[in-house]
Formats: structure tokens, sequence, C-alpha cells
């Protein structure tokens, strides 16, 4: 069976509302959040292909089909949950501005990662005033 990206997506937004509803606290949510996504500075490679390969493995994320690095500061991507972002659905925010992000998708022939460096608006699932989940981004428009 193939990876179903919305159908994880919709798990791991159920699982941060189940998590608001009990009072789960939210700071080890943020913890987990800044782990799977800051990366800033952003670590030096050759290219973004060399960037994802090297990120996946060391924050152990194999073969995820499809992974987005926040190249910000963690200060800069917590404002997107208060006065930096727009509330865009429960517990969800969308940034004001756009932010530097590397997307990184998994290709199953060649057992490596591609990388491709973008800017664009994040949104994120907050929990009191803390970004605990990447939900997606939104393309810059040229």
């Amino acid at each position: 069976m193939a990876p179903r990206p919305t159908f994880l997506l919709t798990l791991a937004l159920l699982g941060a509302c189940v998590a608001l509803t009990l009072g789960v606290p939210c700071k080890p949510l943020n913890d987990f959040f800044q782990q799977q996504h800051l990366d800033f500075p952003k670590t030096n490679a050759t290219d973004s292909n060399a960037y994802c390969n090297t990120m996946m493995w060391d924050r152990r994320l194999y073969f995820q089909r499809t992974h987005t690095f926040l190249n910000a500061p963690s200060e800069e991507i917590g404002r997107v949950c208060e006065e930096g972002g727009l509330a865009s659905g429960p517990n969800q925010h969308t940034s004001r501005r756009s932010f530097p992000i590397t997307i990184c998708s998994f290709s199953f022939w060649g057992i490596s990662y591609t990388g491709i460096a973008t800017t664009g608006k994040l949104v994120l699932a907050c929990c009191r005033k803390l970004p605990v989940l990447f939900v997606k981004h939104m393309q810059d428009q040229p």
C-alpha cells in the first residue's frame, strides 16, 4: 500500500486535537516539532539534494515521502502562532510572511532524497501559542 499523505496529515491533526483536548502539555509537542522541522542556521551542504539526504538521515526521518525543513530562527517561526500569523482554522495559523524552507522528496527508485530550497507561507497547528505541527506551506506567487 502506498503512503497516503492526506491520511497521515489527518491522523497528525487528530492527534494534535486529542492532545489539546486532554490537556497534554504543549512544550513537549513544540520540542518534537522543532526537532522534526527546524534547521537554523541551515546546515551546510553542497546542494539541496545533499542537504536533504544529510538532514533526513541525521534526524532519523527515514523513507518519508516528503518532509519540509524550516530554515528560519525558532523565535520567528513561533510568532506565527501569535502576532505573526492569522487564524486559519481550529488551532491553525497561517504566517503573514514567507519563510525560507527546504522541501525534501524521497525517490524509491534511487533510495535518496531530492531537495528544493524555496520560500513560502507556513500553516502551523498551534497549542497555547506554540507551534506543534507543520501542516503545509503555500508557495509564493511570482
